[in-house]
Order: C-alpha cells, then sequence, then structure tokens
C-alpha cells in the first residue's frame, strides 16, 4: 500500500516537479507557501538545515533556513538546484560532492565555510549578491566554473578559493555595495596557487579594495599567464599585493593595467617577483607618466618586473592579448 507521501512523490515527477525540497503548490494538494521541508508533502520548520534528510533532492528551497550545517547535502547526486535567500552559514563542505548542482545563490547574509561546494562540477557560474563571505576551498575543485563576479562589500577571509578549477578564465572583484576586503594572511593567495595551467586568467578590479596582508593570487608550481586589470578601481589599500611569486618553479607572464584615478594608500607594491629564480615575469602598464604623488609604495618590483609609464589602455591589452 503507497504511503501519502509516496502518492505524492508520484504526482510530482508526472508533473514534471522532480523531489523537491520544498512545500507542494496547490495544484499537488498543498498550500503553496515557501518553507523548508523533509522530502515531498513534509513541512519542516526549521532554521538549520542538517545532515542527512536530503539526500535524493533535486530542487531545495530553504527560505527561513539559516544555517546549512557540515555535510548537510554531501553527496547528494541528484541535487541540481539551492534556494537558500535568508542563510548566514553555508557549513564545510555543505555541499561536496554534488555533482549535478548547477545552481546554488549566495544571498548578501551568507558565510561560504572552507570546502562549501568542493567538487560540484556542473557549476559553471556563481551567482553572488554584495556582502557575503568567503573562506578558503569554498569553490575548489569546480572544474566547469570559467567565470566568477564578486560584487562589492564581499570578505574574502581564506586562500586557495578555486584550487583546481582549470577552466577559470575572468574573475571580478568590487563596485558598488561597499569596500571588497581581503582579510587573509597568506601568500597562498584569494584564487589559489594552482587554478589554472594553459589559457589566461583575467582578474578584474573595481571601487574600494582592502587588502590586510598576503597577496589575491600567490604564483606557486603553475605555468601562468595572466593578465589585472584595475580600470574602475578607486583605491587599493592595506599591506597587501595583487599578485607575487614565491616558487622557484612558477612560469608565465603577469600583465597589469594601473589607471592614473587609482587612490594608492597600501603599503606593499601591488605585483611582485622577488622571488628571483622565479621564471615569472611581470608587465606594468601606468597611465600616469610617473609615480603618482601620495602613494606610500612602488607599484612593483623584483628583478623581473618591467614597468611602462604613460601608457595606454590599448596598449595594455594588446600585450595582454585580452
Amino acid at each position: 500500500m503507497l504511503e501519502d507521501g509516496d502518492v505524492l512523490r508520484m504526482i510530482r515527477r508526472r508533473m514534471g516537479l522532480g523531489d523537491t525540497l520544498g512545500a507542494l503548490p496547490p495544484e499537488c494538494g498543498g498550500t503553496g507557501a515557501t518553507s523548508a521541508a523533509q522530502g515531498v508533502g513534509q513541512r519542516i520548520e526549521r532554521e538549520v538545515w542538517p545532515k542527512g534528510i536530503s539526500d535524493r533532492a533535486v530542487r531545495a528551497v530553504l527560505p527561513g533556513v539559516k544555517v546549512i550545517e557540515q555535510l548537510a547535502f554531501d553527496g547528494c547526486a541528484t541535487l541540481r538546484e539551492v534556494d537558500m535567500p535568508d542563510v548566514e552559514t553555508i557549513g564545510s563542505s555543505a555541499f561536496s560532492n554534488c555533482k549535478a548542482l548547477a545552481k546554488a545563490p549566495i544571498p548578501s547574509t551568507a558565510t561560504v565555510e572552507s570546502h562549501a561546494f568542493n567538487y560540484c562540477e556542473s557549476l559553471a557560474a556563481i551567482e553572488i549578491e554584495p556582502g557575503a563571505t568567503f573562506k578558503s576551498y569554498c569553490f575548489a575543485n569546480c572544474t566547469a566554473v570559467r567565470f566568477a563576479s564578486f560584487p562589492g562589500g564581499c570578505t574574502f577571509k581564506g586562500s586557495d578559493i578555486f584550487n583546481g578549477c582549470p577552466d577559470l578564465r575572468e574573475v571580478s572583484f568590487g563596485g558598488p555595495g561597499g569596500v571588497t576586503h581581503f582579510a587573509h594572511q597568506t601568500n597562498d593567495g584569494v584564487l589559489g596557487k594552482n587554478i589554472q595551467n594553459g589559457g589566461k586568467l583575467v582578474v578584474r578590479f573595481a571601487g574600494d579594495v582592502k587588502c590586510n596582508s598576503g597577496v589575491v593570487v600567490g604564483i606557486g608550481r603553475a605555468n601562468v599567464s595572466m593578465a589585472f586589470d584595475l580600470t574602475g578601481c578607486s583605491s587599493w589599500s592595506g599591506g597587501g599585493s595583487i599578485a607575487k611569486t614565491y616558487m622557484t618553479d612558477s612560469a608565465g607572464t603577469l600583465y597589469m593595467w594601473v589607471p592614473s584615478t587609482l587612490a594608492r594608500t597600501g603599503t606593499a607594491p601591488l605585483v611582485s617577483t622577488s622571488m628571483s629564480r622565479a621564471n615569472t615575469s611581470a608587465k606594468v602598464f601606468c597611465e600616469a607618466a610617473k609615480k603618482p604623488d601620495g602613494w606610500n609604495a612602488d607599484i612593483a618590483d623584483g628583478p623581473m618586473t618591467e614597468i611602462t609609464w604613460g601608457a595606454t589602455y590599448e596598449q595594455f591589452k594588446q600585450a595582454a592579448g585580452i
């Protein structure tokens, strides 16, 4: 004999609705309310979503849920979409190994803990609201991701968030919404030290940026070709750099565009090739004719760094191939 939940599940599948975590719509005998639920046809009002009740979900609708616990959806092979508009904490490895997950918007209230989306191999685009916080390896091994945009007001408290993402091609930071804050302390880099081999990665900055210490990109054991575009970046402050070589077996070329409108109050160079045995060079194109007054540090340093003053944006794009 079929239970009520089984009947409702069959109705949903015939209607093409799938096994959705969330309230039933009116046409399925439900109220249409959007509350978190366990399975189909069973409502659960909760602020914390634990591990072990979501292993066959296709779509998870989780309004009102504040905390998605560590490993909550880990290994849920069927999950394709998550809606979590009120979440404040996405726990460590909460969505790890959700191979089919393709859509998971990050609200402004969220802190994304380490490895939260590790090995989400179908996550090609990442939707992010201003103000979210990100920790180490949160999007590591998301092999389908190519583009990511972090609006202004986002905070980064860890490194290697895109480690193991070989097709990553463009990342943008900042804009309206507040100061972009890189609060990590290491030279491993926010993006990751081995994020891509071959191809070209373009990293863009806009608005006000603060980097406490460390670097946004640490050049480690990788053959890299990267372009850093600071068009629209109003200010760069703190003791951190955009890029730095720190492993002796790195190789490649870094390109950087620095507009004359950038207010530079940081205490470290924007780019450094100070590791003398590294084979990574840097070519910096500055719109200003000379180092602007008021800058607290040189724009670049290291034996393999070349600075062109009075450059144009077209020169930068042509050299970088973007």
